[in-house]
């Protein structure tokens, strides 16, 4: 088989990629010595798309002007491309085209109908029931996305949540496959019996952090447990606004922003931390059916956590007891449940085993290789 991906990607501000689910299906696909064709959309356009493997290699200038006007670019982007990917491989094995997000899974539906690809696959890596503030573009948005469905051979979801959407939509169970935003196994650090009482965090630095109670929450701890820190991994627009709220709650030197990391280096960062923590605004409301790829990668690593009930994952750690679940953010209830970690050794091992646990169930390996 010969595979396409279309994504799009977020960029860090010194224009390095966003590592997320697309480079890891690109990951395995490679790994197995599959042929992959990668085509790669900015999120916002600011970054030009980018088509690459060893046979082709094309570029389209960023465009921030006009969404219409972008997406109906990306979408001959994707079907010229992928044309180019055909002509240009000799072999005749079938091609299978993964289109995340509706634009790209609709260019998908295009080749199959010109027998272009042999099976198009709609990889749903979010969903939002108002997704736009714009009636008229949140029903656009709505229509691609039941154009994309009725195209699609089968429909991956990375939730639970989602699934259950995609069922309450009328798609047949046949079609749908869990697919969630795990790690792989093989990637993890070995586990180490030395772990610090670091917190650690792994996200953009956006509105759709809650940062202020985590700090509260340091802020207390520290004056009892003097090694305690808050690790900060990541950049965005709210990352001068967050470090002037460190400084106001004079926490300097107990709350560090260490920046980008590579993959691997998080990774790192993980495996010899205490506590993970995830806590969701509702600033973007696609939240509630998203999986969060730092909260899949936390568990892996033995990583018990914090999060609030917004996003899908959420769910999965209430049900196999790999932290604490909170439905509203509650300083109190966040210390309580910290100091029993650190107190009752216990009690923090038996939900490091559960997250390892989690880890294992859900490696991305394994789902991969079920599915392909």
């Amino acid at each position: 088989m010969k595979f396409i991906i279309a994504s799009h990607v977020t960029y860090f501000g010194n224009g390095n990629e966003n590592y997320g689910l697309s480079h890891e299906l690109q990951k395995y696909l490679k790994k197995k010595r599959y042929e992959v064709l990668f085509i790669k959309h900015c999120l916002y356009g600011e970054y030009p798309s980018v088509v690459s493997n060893t046979l082709l290699r094309n570029c389209r200038k960023g465009d921030k002007k006009s969404l219409i006007i972008r997406t109906f670019n990306e979408l001959i982007f994707d079907v010229s491309s992928s044309i180019k990917f055909k002509k240009s491989t000799k072999t005749n094995a079938r091609t299978v085209y993964i289109g995340v997000d509706p634009i790209n899974s609709i260019a998908g539906f295009i080749l199959k109908v010109g027998k272009v690809i042999d099976k198009n696959i709609y990889y749903t890596a979010d969903y939002a029931d108002n997704r736009f503030n714009n009636s008229l573009v949140n029903f656009v948005y709505h229509f691609m996305d039941k154009l994309a469905l009725y195209g699609a051979d089968e429909v991956w979801c990375v939730s639970h949540r989602i699934m259950k959407k995609r069922k309450s939509q009328g798609v047949s169970s046949r079609k749908i496959k869990f697919l969630p935003n795990s790690p792989f196994a093989s990637d993890l650090p070995k586990a180490t019996e030395s772990r610090n009482k670091n917190l650690i965090i792994v996200s953009s630095l956006t509105k759709s952090l809650s940062l202020e109670p985590i700090l509260k929450v340091v802020r207390i701890l520290s004056v009892r447990h003097k090694d305690i820190k808050l690790l900060i991994v990541g950049t965005g627009p709210q990352e001068g606004e967050s470090k002037k709220l460190v400084d106001k709650m004079i926490l300097k030197g107990k709350v560090l922003f260490l920046g980008q990391k590579k993959h691997d280096e998080v990774l790192n960062l993980m495996a010899k931390s205490f506590l993970g923590i995830a806590l969701y605004t509702n600033e973007h409301n696609f939240n509630f059916y998203g999986d969060s790829m730092k909260v899949r990668e936390y568990v892996a690593c033995g990583l018990p956590v914090i999060i609030n009930n917004i996003p899908s994952t959420a769910d999965d750690i209430k049900k196999n007891k790999a932290g604490l679940v909170i439905n509203r953010i509650d300083e109190k209830e966040m210390i309580a449940f910290i100091e029993k970690c650190l107190n009752d050794r216990d009690y923090y091992n038996y939900l490091s085993k559960n997250a390892k646990k989690m880890g294992i169930e859900f490696d991305k390996d394994k789902m991969l290789d079920q599915i392909i």
